[in-house]
């Protein structure tokens, strides 16, 4: 019997072990354009969904290419002497 993700009963739990496998196939090179940044994968790992300083833009970012943030592992990437922005939420 599977498992399905609590926020999202129509889609199965992602196999955390294809995600690894996955997710470690981007190089530095791949993900430098990213530094500082939060990034959302997709749930098998396999493809760099969208990136973004603040993850209210993260958010409108996987909106437009179809899938909620349910559906997608967030990462920050920071590479040594980067430090993270601070992500503000409108008041």
């Amino acid at each position: 019997m599977s498992s399905y993700a609590p926020s999202s009963p129509l889609l199965p739990w992602p196999d955390l072990e294809v995600y690894d496998c996955n997710r470690a196939k981007f190089t530095e090179e791949q993900l430098k354009p990213y530094d500082g940044q939060w990034v959302a994968f997709s749930s098998d790992g396999s493809r760099l969904i969208a990136g973004a300083f603040d993850l209210l833009e993260l958010d409108r970012l996987v909106q437009q290419a179809g899938l909620q943030m349910e559906d997608v592992w967030l990462e920050s990437i920071l590479f040594p002497g980067t430090q993270m922005q601070p992500s503000y939420f409108p008041e």
